[in-house]
């Protein structure tokens, strides 16, 4: 489904949720809590792209006050999974 990291700093929490859309190739992910993500499909083999053909990844990146069990991010990830685009 994705990632979350939950943080606290000077008393202040936030979360931060990560996903990519299943359409995409399959893909490791990554996320920091130092605001990186990454999700490469390259790192689980050969991804062959034909001549001509383009190849479009997309990812959703939620970040929000609190802890990363305040907001309801199975909602959220299952919007963004039957988004078409």
């Amino acid at each position: 489904m994705g990632i979350s990291r939950s943080h606290t700093t000077r008393g202040a929490s936030y979360s931060a949720f990560s996903t990519v859309h299943p359409a995409n190739p399959a893909s490791p992910l990554f996320l920091g809590v130092y605001a990186t993500m990454l999700a490469d499909c390259a790192l689980v083999g050969p991804y062959l792209l034909g001549e001509g053909r383009t190849l479009t990844q997309r990812a959703r990146v939620l970040v929000h006050n609190g802890m990363a069990d305040d907001v309801d991010i199975a909602r959220h990830a299952a919007a963004f999974a039957e988004a078409q685009t």
